[in-house]
């Protein structure tokens, strides 16, 4: 799955939020991270990874309801959140630069902060600061959610550190030099290379992570934005297909030390702005973002967004009215596909995958036998659950085949294997 996913990279030209265009806020793109836990990747198994599929909303709208009393009730699409809809919680939480650890970084002068490129900071003050920003920001020790680093300064890779990014070439260069004052350039590059991505991969990134893991161990951490495909040019790149070009694939596959010590892995797609007016037009959107994702196997996503979208209280009721009209009835649909699906192919023991990668098929719902509807609406319903379910229109007859099996195959759950998943996996005794 990890490969399917990181060589299709979602894009949208859609503003998230009919309603909010012009406004002067709100304008910001959604961004939904693509979650795919490492239990795929050899993690012990812990509850979230028996969970076929989920959404989270990290976007900061508790002013809607503090500030201007518009209610953006998540609770009614089964779409969890912190509490109070903070952007900080119980349920995520992001360390940015300032978090988790000494961060060496350049400042916009050009000043080093923290030894500014990672191989000139001290690692024992690193770890001690990161343990200390973790107790304060995750004091819970069962902590079972997602928490995601969002360093961003410099890239983990010597290469994709172009641009404004160049700086920690030259800094990485200078330390080399000093050194060694009578090495030719050439010598001089090779070792600042070295030093630069040894630095990273076994201090700056990796030991927080441990940090993460070791001391949070029910929680599932990774880096924002790994993988990714540096596609960004979509726009202006009329053959745009959505695959990842085969350079930064080859790039990525040197992060493979990340992807071990990574108990999550957060690739994102963004929704940007563009004029759109048609129902149908944003159906589609979601369909290349969330829908896209879920068939391919990631088992959540997390809409994200700043807190432009609870600025105003036109802003908070455009939210609402596409969270209840679009988005919110597009996640239940998604949700319960992927739950009829691991039923009917994987016993219920796995997540159901496209059989190609590349293909079309979607884990949707047919509208012709199902639609989303109130749960009041339903007979005999219950109170308990979402507000908005799915419901079928009539009974699937005995000895119908789900039309799922043809396009998807089983992920099994850890414990499980098969082409079904119906086999358990044997247990080795202890020696």
């Amino acid at each position: 799955m990890l490969n399917a996913l990181r060589s299709r990279c979602c894009r949208s030209n859609v503003s998230p939020f009919p309603g909010m265009d012009g406004l002067g806020h709100g304008s910001c793109p959604l961004v939904v991270f693509v979650i795919c836990f490492a239990s795929v990747l050899g993690r012990p198994s812990s509850l979230l990874t028996h969970l076929l599929f989920f959404s989270m909303w990290n976007t900061p709208t508790e002013q809607c309801t503090s500030r201007y009393g518009i209610e953006l009730d998540l609770s009614v699409f089964d779409i969890g959140h912190n509490c109070d809809q903070a952007f900080m919680g119980d349920n995520i939480t992001i360390f940015y630069s300032d978090k988790l650890g000494e961060y060496p970084y350049y400042g916009i002068d050009g000043e080093p902060v923290y030894g500014g490129v990672p191989q000139n900071a001290s690692l024992d003050r690193h770890l001690w600061k990161a343990d200390n920003d973790l107790r304060t920001d995750i004091p819970d020790l069962g902590f079972h959610e997602l928490a995601v680093i969002d360093w961003d300064k410099w890239k983990p890779l010597w290469e994709r550190n172009w641009d404004a990014k160049e700086i920690y070439w030259n800094g990485s260069r200078a330390l080399v030099k000093a050194k060694h004052p009578t090495r030719k350039p050439d010598q001089i590059e090779k070792e600042a290379v070295r030093e630069f991505e040894d630095a990273i991969c076994k201090d700056s990134l990796k030991n927080p992570l441990y940090s993460l893991l070791l001391e949070r161990p029910g929680g599932f951490c990774g880096f924002y934005v790994f993988p990714c495909c540096y596609n960004y040019q979509y726009k202006k790149n009329e053959m745009y297909t959505g695959e990842c070009p085969a350079l930064e694939m080859k790039r990525n596959d040197k992060l493979v030390w990340l992807w071990n010590v990574s108990s999550a892995l957060f690739k994102i797609c963004n929704l940007t702005k563009m004029v759109c007016v048609t129902h149908r037009c944003f159906q589609e959107d979601f369909v290349h973002t969330i829908g896209e994702s879920v068939a391919l196997g990631a088992a959540s996503v997390v809409l994200w967004g700043d807190g432009n979208y609870s600025q105003t209280k036109k802003a908070c009721v455009a939210v609402r009215d596409y969270l209840d009209d679009t988005l919110g009835r597009y996640i239940v649909n998604v949700t319960e596909a992927a739950f009829l699906c691991s039923q009917a192919v994987c016993l219920s023991k796995g997540r159901c995958i496209r059989r190609d990668p590349s293909g079309m098929a979607y884990l949707h719902l047919d509208p012709a036998e199902w639609s989303i509807v109130p749960r009041t609406k339903l007979p005999g319903s219950v109170s308990r659950g979402p507000s908005y379910v799915a419901h079928r229109r009539f009974r699937m007859v005995e000895g119908e085949t789900s039309g799922f099996t043809a396009s998807f195959r089983c992920q099994c759950f850890p414990g499980w294997e098969g082409e079904q998943c119906q086999k358990p996996v044997p247990v080795e005794p202890f020696t």
